[in-house]
């Protein structure tokens, strides 16, 4: 239990929040109202991956240019349906 309060500092939530899936899986009408902001949370940590994986490699020189640069544009399409979903609103 002690991973949940730094999984939730990590990706700028609560653990209340973190959750809260669980409860609106339950009820789903909740569920489809939190269905939005989990889809922008996993996104959103997938670009955190893809830059975080991206510099690990790198420092081991465990991967390729060419491969650095597609986890990176897996990590930019990511941020980039974010911001689509936010209606190009840029986070505050």
């Amino acid at each position: 239990m002690a991973t949940l309060p730094k999984l939730a500092e990590l990706l700028d939530t609560s653990v209340d929040e973190l959750l809260e899936v669980q409860t609106a899986a339950k009820n789903p009408e909740g569920a489809r109202t939190k269905a939005p902001a989990l889809v922008r949370l996993v996104l959103k940590a997938v670009a955190l991956a893809m830059g975080v994986g991206v510099t690990a490699l790198t420092i081991m020189d465990e991967v390729e240019p060419r491969n650095a640069f597609c986890l990176l544009g897996i990590g930019v399409a990511c941020l980039g349906i974010v911001q689509l979903m936010d209606g190009g609103e840029a986070d505050e």
